[in-house]
């Protein structure tokens, strides 16, 4: 579940924009506080291959906690803004041409 601070008011913003702004995507665990920082943009790539909403206030609801699954607990984290260092390896971003050519597409 997002955090309802983190959203006031940014309903319309999407993982595009996030990225268009540098903004890194922060997921944290309420219960064991384990945290990941994800780039925007491979977020958005991958939303957009699942073909998942885009919003922000919808993200959340795709991701759950690993350590605290192995417990047989599943918990949604907390979604943030960060401008602190993307600490996920698996997410690759996708290449500067692909960026670009959404970007042209969303401003038509």
């Amino acid at each position: 579940m997002a955090s309802e601070l983190f959203l006031e008011g940014f309903d319309h913003v999407d993982l595009f924009e996030c990225g268009r702004l540098e903004i890194a995507i922060k997921l944290t665990c309420p219960v064991c506080q384990h945290g990941r920082s994800f780039d925007a943009y491979a977020l958005w790539a991958l939303f957009e291959r699942r073909g998942w909403s885009l919003k922000l206030k919808d993200a959340a609801k795709h991701f759950h906690c690993i350590p605290c699954g192995l417990a047989k607990r599943r918990v949604r984290p907390v979604l943030a803004f960060g401008n602190d260092a993307v600490n996920d390896d698996i997410l690759k971003r996708p290449s500067a041409r692909t960026i670009e050519a959404e970007a042209k597409r969303r401003i038509r």
